[in-house]
């Protein structure tokens, strides 16, 4: 089922864009520090917290979630990190991987509904709106 491996493939990218945001907020620097270190614990909190939600969606269509690190690596398309980059490089991967989760989200919504599943469509539509918000915000960081 087609809707399936969106689920996964969803959940494995927010599972790392979550460690991710924990990473840059862990290990960045400068002046702007304060205001990002904020701004990336709001990011890892919301991306953590709907994590379970993609788990119990997949379990209400009857299969489980990945419970191997392996095998949401091997669905995830999100870019690597260094404790070393700078905070730009650090904010423009997150911003990329961001823009990614919002192609996906934009492609899951009609899958889902064309499943009939109107719960999971209005969550994903709910993801969708909390990337696009992180988008804007990133940008508008971004180009300050």
């Amino acid at each position: 089922m087609e809707l399936i491996q969106v689920l996964r493939q969803l959940m494995a990218n927010t599972f790392f864009m979550y460690y991710k945001a924990h990473a840059i907020h862990w290990n960045l620097t400068g002046i702007e520090f304060a205001q990002y270190h904020d701004w990336f614990s709001d990011a890892y909190e919301g991306l953590f917290g709907s994590l379970d939600a993609y788990a119990e969606y997949m379990r209400a269509v009857g299969v489980k979630a990945p419970a191997k690190i392996a095998d949401l690596a091997a669905l995830a398309g999100v870019e690597n990190l260094s404790e070393n980059d700078s905070l730009i490089v650090m904010v423009s991967k997150f911003d990329s991987d961001n823009a990614k989760m919002i192609q996906m989200l934009k492609l899951a919504v009609p899958v889902a509904a064309a499943a009939s599943e109107w719960a999971i469509e209005n969550f994903l539509a709910e993801r969708l709106e909390h990337h696009q918000k992180m988008g804007w915000q990133l940008r508008a960081v971004m180009n300050s």
